[in-house]
């Protein structure tokens, strides 16, 4: 396995942890890790809240000052947050929301939660998204759903995910986050295929 792909799974796997204990900085991670692992100009999260507004809940470090956690915007032409549960890049350039200083082309993904629970993940790059970059980002998008899907359920962030049973949220989340599963498996897949050095295959084995 090359280390480019090791250092991809080991990064995923501590966004992973954080996760699983609801650590409350893991939308900055994830944001950080998808500018370091794309080269791009800045990342934010955003919770869908009521009357579609958009809540950052988590950013890269180059960001404008509007963008800080907590604040709330709204655009009246994005179509992302009307999306079903595909999750898909969305490359139409008319949002009202800026997540660049700079002159930047942007692009979101909608990733839908518990029942009505929504997240929205926003990317800018001043070089613009080739069709290979854009390929790039959707294979890594399912493990981000997945791992954004997992953080909600573990910090308990929706007061209609605190008001489900257990079964229910296993129902809720199941559709929404199969095809981030079936990617995990078929990465599991592919690496079994690899040639792993001792310490790469103690790690995946952990």
């Amino acid at each position: 396995m090359s280390d480019d792909k090791f250092n991809i799974l080991t990064r995923l796997g501590e966004l992973a942890e954080y996760a699983r204990r609801g650590d409350k900085f893991l939308p900055d991670e994830i944001c950080s890790f998808i500018i370091r692992e794309f080269e791009l100009t800045s990342a934010a999260i955003f919770r869908v809240g009521d009357n579609y507004t958009l809540n950052v809940i988590g950013k890269s470090g180059v960001t404008p000052e509007s963008i800080q956690h907590g604040s709330s915007f709204s655009c009246s032409v994005c179509q992302s947050i009307f999306e079903d549960s595909a999750i898909k890049l969305n490359t139409r350039t008319l949002c009202q929301i800026q997540i660049s200083d700079y002159l930047a082309y942007e692009i979101c993904c909608l990733i839908p939660v518990v029942g009505v629970e929504k997240y929205l993940i926003k990317l800018a790059n001043r070089n613009g998204f080739s069709d290979e970059l854009k390929k790039k980002i959707e294979s890594i998008l399912p493990f981000i759903a997945l791992i954004v899907s997992s953080w909600h359920v573990n910090s308990a962030v929706s007061p209609v995910l605190r008001s489900l049973s257990l079964p229910q949220i296993v129902s809720e989340t199941s559709q929404e986050i199969k095809n981030a599963v079936q990617s995990v498996l078929g990465l599991t897949n592919a690496v079994s295929n690899e040639i792993l050095s001792s310490t790469q295959s103690e790690y995946l084995g952990s």
